[in-house]
């Protein structure tokens, strides 16, 4: 249908086309291209799409071959490239064997409006489509934020869903999918290097954990190029397998899903929230530094006021992912501290009643219900936290990948070194008795505190 000639291509074929009478006078020039159609669609298709990309006078009709040929002025390597549009055959022949259409609209340096409108344009000849996921390292009006908006805009009015490729960075994503986060959808993929060297059982292992446990809901699944049997029906073969284990996880394969109703919290919810870790961290200074009234007061003024001021200064996510963190520090750490009397106790006491124990048997059984008291104390405390970032982060930017908490590291080191210096204080209230506290025998109770915790 479509025949393309390099111009040193061209002019091997020169000896045999000069006896044909359109060729006659034609002579190719270095650096040019040159493609002749078979139908007068795809002639108009490439030609438009052609001409936007690289300009009107880099793309001219071969004047003896009218709506036929093209002769396209750039290098190979810069033509492959570029996007070429839909063929509404193949699209068609795509759809009579039952298969959902999803496109791949890929951008270009100088798109503008018009540009992506048109892109659009053509994808609407494509009828009813699954889909859209971006093609390339960079999605369709980047760099310029403006026209990521449009884009944004346009998915909203046509309600296409959009794929977010795992682990790939597009350049541009994350403003799209701010934009239109109630359309995006998570792709899965693994890379042509991978499949290289993963076995069919891994790669398989791969797609159902991406489906149960990140909620994708698009496998954009590439072929196995080496076997020792039959390729393509390894290949059918390893597909089937792939659905058989998911319809056997509960899932169901077709058209991919979107969010029915996307969860995006009120801000006064969220204000209820930032409210709770605010407290939380209040209560926690209290506990180490004796703080007055008017002290608490005053940073409970302040903490508000910066969680106002950051929702005016429509920074609404950034303040979501500091009061989760915070919240992954304060509440652990407040769940040891608060209990502190299973920890810092008068440990002469505690000795005694140890060596009193096969005498006075029912002190031990005391001993055991404070202890699980204490611990049930700890588990409360700090499963109040892990809700708290639950809640905040419960709107739909994190729970597809827009978004994603940061600190999570952080928040596993920081609270141990944080209980470790507050108790530090509190033992030794300023003076350096480490050596001392280190000959300070472990009691029972600690054990099992430390086993459960």
């Amino acid at each position: 249908k479509i025949l393309y000639f390099s111009d040193r291509e061209l002019n091997k074929l020169n000896f045999f086309l000069k006896s044909i009478d359109p060729f006659k006078k034609f002579q190719p020039l270095p650096g040019e291209a040159y493609i002749v159609f078979n139908d007068k669609n795809d002639y108009l298709r490439i030609k438009e799409n052609l001409q936007r990309q690289l300009g009107e006078d880099l793309v001219r009709d071969l004047g003896f071959l009218p709506y036929t040929g093209l002769k396209v002025k750039g290098s190979e390597e810069k033509l492959a490239g570029l996007g070429l549009g839909f063929s509404e055959e193949d699209i068609e022949l795509v759809r009579n064997i039952s298969f959902q259409v999803i496109l791949r609209l890929k951008n270009f340096p100088q798109i503008n409006k018009e540009d992506i409108e048109f892109k659009f344009k053509e994808s609407d000849k494509a009828g009813k489509i699954s889909g859209i996921i971006f093609e390339g390292e960079t999605v369709l009006g980047y760099p310029s934020k403006e026209n990521l908006i449009h884009t944004a805009e346009l998915l909203k009015i046509k309600e296409y869903p959009f794929g977010i490729i795992e682990f790939a960075g597009q350049k541009g994503i994350e403003t799209v999918a701010h934009q239109a986060s109630e359309l995006a959808v998570r792709i899965h993929s693994i890379t042509k290097e991978e499949m290289e060297i993963i076995s069919k059982q891994i790669a398989t292992e791969r797609w159902i954990r991406a489906a149960k446990e990140r909620k994708v809901r698009i496998f954009y699944i590439k072929p196995f190029m080496k076997s020792s049997l039959n390729l393509i029906e390894e290949n059918l073969s390893y597909i089937r397998t792939i659905k058989e284990e998911l319809e056997a996880n509960g899932f169901k394969t077709g058209r991919a899903s979107i969010l029915s109703a996307p969860y995006q919290e009120p801000k006064i919810f969220i204000l209820l929230l930032i409210l709770g870790v605010i407290s939380g961290g209040l209560i926690l200074l209290k506990n180490v530094f004796n703080l007055k009234k008017y002290q608490e007061y005053s940073l409970l003024f302040l903490g508000i006021l910066f969680s106002l001021i950051l929702f005016f200064l429509n920074q609404e996510i950034f303040l979501i992912k500091l009061m989760a963190l915070l919240a992954a520090l304060i509440f652990p750490t407040l769940a040891i501290i608060n209990n502190e009397r299973y920890f810092l106790g008068n440990i002469d006491s505690k000795l005694k009643d140890i060596q009193d124990l096969s005498k006075n048997n029912p002190s031990f059984i005391q001993m055991i219900k404070e202890v699980l008291s204490g611990f049930f104390r700890i588990i409360l405390i700090t499963l109040s936290g892990a809700l708290l970032i639950a809640a905040l982060l419960s709107n739909n930017k994190f729970m597809l990948g827009i978004e994603q908490f940061s600190g999570i590291k952080i928040s596993y080191l920081a609270p141990l070194l944080l209980v470790l210096a507050i108790m530090w204080l509190k033992v030794n209230k300023g003076k350096l008795m480490i050596l001392e506290n280190i000959k300070k025998p472990i009691l029972v109770e600690h054990v099992i505190i430390m086993v459960f915790f």
